[in-house]
């Protein structure tokens, strides 16, 4: 005979049908962020009332803020590294040989 769906404690089992039943047991974990504080000064204050003049959370705010000067710094780190490579004359000449080298194996 059939489980009954009131026989069941949800979310943990679903009745396909009367004589069957497929079971599952959902897992939850929930992983709270670390809190920060800081204290802001008065630029800091002023930028989060810009930043959440629209109704958006603090913590969104922050959160966004700081993936962006993240990101920033990291385009800035990849720049200078570029310009610093640019300016290498024997890794230009080694990068020019490999051009030449590869333009022999290009296919016709």
């Amino acid at each position: 005979m059939g489980l009954h769906a009131q026989e069941l404690p949800l979310p943990r089992a679903y009745v396909a049908h009367a004589d069957q039943h497929l079971s599952y047991e959902l897992s939850y974990t929930r992983v709270m962020a670390d809190t920060i504080t800081f204290r802001p000064d008065d630029d800091t204050s002023k930028a989060l009332q810009v930043l959440t003049k629209d109704g958006t959370p603090v913590s969104a705010a922050v959160r966004s803020a700081l993936i962006d000067a993240a990101r920033r710094k990291a385009s800035a780190a990849i720049r200078a590294e570029a310009e610093r490579l640019a300016e290498d004359e024997s890794d230009r000449a080694e990068a020019m040989q490999v051009l030449r080298d590869m333009e022999t194996l290009r296919a016709w």
